[in-house]
């Protein structure tokens, strides 16, 4: 390790950059309330954060809130799902959130000549001070590792928090819903419910005559589905239950803006 560098630490002696140790920089890249972010390119390596605007934290309370997948150059976009009232998955339903989009700081695009540019030891470059914008700055709140957080809430330890329903969550990296037929094949979401962060990730079992036609339930959650026999009347799109994932495979992480 290198004995050259620069460290910045918090009024209580922790560590909040250290060019040494080869640390990631990020920084807010864009800030906003809408349907979706506006930013199509380098969105596989960003990390989007949302939360209910303000005055909206009742009417979302019973969504299951996801995101579209995170393909360069194509748009990603917000929706909800309401398990109780909303059968079908198609079409997916927007929703609109408050949100900001978090970027490695050499990812950036870049203006101006003057600034601070941090480099560790094998050259990559650790912060650049153009890419910071002022006034927009945020802490990261929680943290979840992977494979810690079931994709049934229920089942959850007695009094565990998952984190503050207040802070933004984030959804790019972790979220996902694919459809079987036209009903719901398999979510992976959040729940702002009311006074806690729920975490959702479950297949929807198909009525009878939708299995026939289904696929295997593999995920990109990484679990795979083996749904029971339905017992609804073959021929309608009527779903007859869940059946829950495996531990979430992504982290899980909250932040605040500061």
């Amino acid at each position: 390790m290198s004995n050259y560098g620069l460290v910045v630490t918090n009024n209580n002696g922790g560590v909040m950059f250290d060019s040494t140790k080869a640390m990631n920089s990020y920084v807010i890249k864009e800030i906003g309330t809408g349907t979706g972010i506006s930013d199509t390119s380098n969105i596989e390596n960003e990390f989007i954060f949302v939360r209910p605007p303000a005055g909206q934290e009742a009417t979302l309370s019973s969504e299951i809130i996801y995101a579209s997948p995170r393909i360069n150059d194509l748009s990603c976009g917000f929706y909800q799902f309401n398990p109780t009232t909303n059968v079908g998955l198609l079409p997916p339903v927007p929703v609109i959130l408050d949100y900001f989009v978090v970027a490695h700081s050499e990812q950036i695009e870049l203006t101006g000549n003057y600034g601070l540019q941090i480099k560790n030891e094998g050259g990559s470059v650790q912060f650049d001070s153009r890419s910071i914008k002022l006034g927009n700055h945020f802490l990261i709140t929680k943290y979840h590792a992977p494979k810690t957080i079931t994709g049934n809430p229920n089942d959850l330890p007695a009094g565990f928090n998952v984190g503050d329903v207040n802070d933004y969550w984030e959804i790019g990296k972790w979220t996902v819903a694919l459809p079987s037929g036209n009903v719901m094949g398999f979510l992976q979401g959040i729940q702002f419910d009311s006074s806690e962060i729920k975490i959702w990730g479950f297949y929807e079992i198909p009525s009878a005559a939708d299995e026939n036609n289904s696929g295997d339930g593999q995920d990109e959650g990484g679990g795979m589905g083996s749904p029971t026999s339905g017992s609804a009347t073959p021929g309608f799109n009527s779903p007859v239950g869940k059946q829950y994932d495996r531990p979430i495979n992504q982290m899980i992480v909250s932040a605040e803006l500061v």
